[in-house]
């Protein structure tokens, strides 16, 4: 009886283990590597690499200005050397920081000063003469970032290198403006004239390219062949209020330990009516520790220990199904690793945004969610979601989150298995662009075919006759936008200090929440946009 006993057993186990087998199933085939030519890559990207004469047109000194200038009732006034520094230097104060907040979650987190950071001054980041001067690398077409509702056409982008480019010495500003749709029914065609746009600069000298591209981000109107007139794209209202940001990367010689770095500003008016940078958290980051580790010591703990339970419930039950999002669609019709890698996606609550994002093991979420209920969490939703046949393991869903986040998308997810036979691609150490304006795999062979793709499909008749209702934020933009309005004239002695104060407090709160739901807003290309 033990012999039979034993058989069955044996028998029964090696069925279901068959019957795994026979569930499995191979959901992604290998990635292929996709290149555009050089004029098509002009549609999304310009560099310092192939168009220096292009990126030469966009000194660091002429957007601070533009934006110093469109918070003026007269624009046409000029901007002082010393209103131009200090602006910038309203940035670099962040470095010397030492406690940042959340304000959504209210929790205050220690930051280590990056004395390295805090040492740069905003007269040798604007000297052209100088070791430290600041370059223009990049230009940068993110229509991918727009939103279904189409609010926003997306985000138009200038990166700044510094000068002097040894190892340890590197250090890059990102101008990330969020462009209004001119359109005042908030159409898709408002946002198809950019595209338009973009598109025709692909056949066009770099002469004309430049002068073009510099009349759009510098002054705004009507595009070539357009009929609305666009604000300019460097405008202050388009860095946080309600969207857009700025970042650095940054990684110099005398921080407390060499560890690649990534803070994030917004620009708001301050009580003068003056544009100035504000430390904010770093959107779709949430901070490492949630996912297991050592706690983070923020403040107040009680409050730290609930948001951290909080989002580990969250994302298990949440976050993960839409890491997995496209899987589910290839259960049914197996697709590419490409697809993965460009529609991967994932929605953050703000409460659980880092105020900072840095390349280490600590801020790797497969690292800290290691032998965490976590792992088995994941599990679960795989298995509930039938992925599991797929052959997608927990450490895979880790990675993916991993390569959403700033720190691994630019370092620690290089060559991170998302999926089986399918890899994140590689950065450029650190950056996506680099001081010369050279290009990382990701984009070349990834990001910036798919993006050429978008412009491509919404200049197409098919994407313009969708009639889908989006959500509904024009109003309280309309009302942000009459209150920055206001708040400009205080500058010229038109409102009461009382007045314009209080009406700066209502504002900031108003663009909180403006933003926090434009950012929870599906994408018109994608279901989860990718901010980094």
């Amino acid at each position: 009886m033990a012999s039979t006993g034993y058989t069955l057993v044996l028998s029964f186990g090696l069925s279901v283990i068959f019957q795994g087998i026979a569930l499995a199933q191979q959901c992604f085939t290998p990635s292929v590597d996709r290149a555009l030519s050089a004029e098509q890559a002009r549609a999304v990207v310009f560099t310092a690499k192939d168009e220096p004469d292009v990126l030469s047109q966009f000194p660091l000194s002429k957007t601070l200005d533009n934006i110093i200038k469109t918070s003026r009732v007269d624009p046409s006034a000029p901007v002082s050397e010393g209103e131009r520094e200090d602006l910038l230097n309203s940035l670099l104060s962040g470095f010397k920081q030492n406690t940042l907040i959340n304000p959504d979650s209210k929790l205050t987190f220690p930051i280590t000063v990056r004395t390295g950071e805090a040492k740069l001054t905003a007269k040798d980041l604007l000297d052209s003469t100088g070791a430290d001067f600041m370059q223009p690398v990049g230009l940068f077409n993110r229509l991918d970032l727009a939103p279904k509702s189409f609010a926003n056409c997306g985000e138009y982008r200038i990166v700044y290198a510094k000068k002097s480019s040894s190892p340890t010495k590197r250090f890059f500003l990102i101008f990330e403006a969020a462009l209004p749709n001119a359109d005042p029914q908030g159409s898709r065609e408002g946002c198809k004239e950019v595209a338009s746009f973009w598109n025709s600069l692909t056949t066009m000298n770099n002469q004309d390219a430049g002068n073009k591209l510099a009349a759009f981000y510098y002054d705004g109107g009507v595009v070539d062949g357009g009929t609305v007139k666009f604000e300019p794209v460097v405008h202050y209202r388009h860095y946080g209020l309600p969207d857009g940001q700025v970042r650095a990367n940054a990684f110099l010689p005398d921080a407390p330990a060499f560890i690649w770095h990534l803070m994030q500003w917004q620009i708001a008016p301050n009580e003068a009516g003056v544009p100035v940078f504000h430390n904010t958290p770093v959107s779709e980051n949430p901070v490492p520790a949630f996912f297991g580790g050592t706690p983070a010591a923020a403040l107040p703990t009680t409050t730290y220990d609930q948001i951290a339970g909080q989002f580990r419930s969250e994302f298990v039950n949440r976050n993960v199904w839409q890491l997995i999002d496209v899987d589910r669609t290839a259960l049914v019709q197996p697709t590419t690793g490409e697809a993965l890698i460009d529609n991967l996606g994932v929605d953050i609550d703000d409460q659980y945004y880092a105020v900072e994002s840095a390349v280490a093991n600590s801020d790797n979420p497969r690292i800290n969610a290691a032998n965490t209920p976590m792992i088995a969490g994941i599990s679960g939703v795989l298995a509930a979601s039938k992925v599991d046949r797929c052959s997608v393991t927990p450490d895979q869903v880790l990675n993916r989150m991993g390569a959403m986040t700033c720190a691994g998308c630019h370092d620690f997810s290089n060559g991170a298995e998302i999926a089986p036979g399918v890899n994140w691609p590689s950065s450029l150490r650190f950056v996506q662009i680099d001081e010369t304006g050279a290009l990382s795999d990701l984009l070349t062979k990834h990001f910036l075919p798919a993006r050429f793709d978008n412009v491509q499909n919404i200049l197409g008749a098919a994407f313009l006759a969708q009639n889908e209702t989006p959500p509904d934020l024009g109003s309280q933009r309309l009302v942000l936008l009459q209150m920055l309005d206001g708040l400009k004239q205080k500058g010229q002695g038109f409102l009461p200090d009382e007045k314009a104060d209080a009406s700066l407090a209502i504002a900031t709160l108003l663009a909180s929440q403006v933003r926090s739901a434009s950012q929870a807003e599906p994408g018109a290309f994608t279901t989860f946009r990718k901010p980094d």
